[in-house]
């Protein structure tokens, strides 16, 4: 058998001690998945030979660590989406990024609409930003707005949340 340990390279916390039990009737056998770590996360892997069945001890050195990375995944929802009033036609939208983004950040989607049905405006914005104006609306109407990232794929949306423009003169 072998023993996998696991350290989140960036906290320096053992993430996952695991004793992975192999039937090793094929010696060439190099390789074993190692489960439940968080994406996109840098970790640092160590294998030791072990002869736990027979002796209940660890028996050969520990390998050094190599550092490995999980996958990116889509990110989690944005969060604290707020709108505001800019003018008549303008509303102003923030959010933060997503609590889990699971990679790199691409860009963010914001849609605007009066109606669940009828989408007014939509926008993609760097992913160094997290707010926008949305300009062109009809003055003195409720809006709803959400916003979703991107990463290799898009997250699910933020929750919604309502902002109405100023009233015309």
């Amino acid at each position: 058998s072998f023993c996998f340990v696991v350290v989140d390279a960036a906290e320096g916390r053992v993430e996952r001690s695991t004793v992975m039990l192999l039937q090793l009737t094929n010696v060439s056998v190099t390789s074993a998945d190692i489960t439940g770590l968080r994406k996109f996360t840098i970790y640092k892997v160590s294998v030791r030979a072990a002869n736990e069945v027979i002796t209940g001890s660890l028996e050969g050195p520990a390998s050094n660590f190599v550092e490995i990375q999980t996958l990116q995944d889509v990110p989690s929802a944005p969060v604290s989406l707020s709108i505001a009033a800019v003018d008549d036609t303008s509303l102003h939208v923030t959010w933060l990024p997503p609590l889990a983004p699971n990679g790199i950040i691409m860009f963010y989607q914001v849609f605007i609409a009066e109606s669940v049905t009828s989408v007014s405006a939509t926008q993609n914005i760097s992913a160094n930003a997290t707010k926008t104006v949305i300009k062109g609306l009809t003055a003195y109407t409720t809006y709803t707005a959400i916003v979703r990232a991107f990463t290799i794929d898009f997250g699910n949306f933020s929750l919604p949340a309502d902002g109405s423009t100023d009233e015309g003169f």
